[in-house]
């Protein structure tokens, strides 16, 4: 009768240990908007084709709700950025590295060449997020910006 009562608390302590584990996709933070970055920066690159990419949320996805928002990409001039479509693909994928998985697919819809509105954004689970911006040529990947993000 000892053994079972020893077993039992055995799974009773492991349970209860399991329960108080922090997740490292949790936000010590608490929450709040998932960042951004103004359009018509030049903090990422498509170096192959010399073009900053920039974002920003038009509606921002959660965990609960789909969102979109504006990717820019744009060729860096004396007076600014012109925008400019690349001429390769391009592909936005989301990506949860601690979990190994990515999001649903997004839809990508041209505003104007260089301007684009990724729709269709929903993370599946809270954490660190990396938003892939990729180029494309056929089936080979030429370029790609990345910006981690917390949700």
């Amino acid at each position: 009768m000892s053994g079972k009562n020893n077993l039992r608390f055995l799974i009773l302590t492991a349970a209860l240990l399991a329960g108080c584990a922090k997740p490292n996709y949790a936000d010590s933070k608490g929450g709040g908007e998932p960042n951004t970055q103004a359009l018509g920066s030049c903090e990422l690159k498509f170096e192959s084709e010399n073009l900053c990419v920039s974002w920003a949320w038009e509606n921002v996805a959660s965990t609960t709700q789909y969102g979109s928002f504006l990717l820019q990409t744009a060729f860096p001039q004396n007076q600014g950025l012109m925008l400019r479509a690349p001429a390769a693909e391009l592909k936005v994928l989301l990506w949860m590295p601690s979990m190994g998985h990515g999001s649903i697919p997004v839809q990508i819809e041209m505003v104007t060449p260089g301007l684009y509105r990724i729709k269709n954004v929903f993370f599946i689970m809270p954490g660190e997020w990396d938003l892939h911006f990729q180029l494309w040529n056929g089936g080979t990947k030429v370029d790609e910006a990345t910006q981690r993000m917390i949700l």
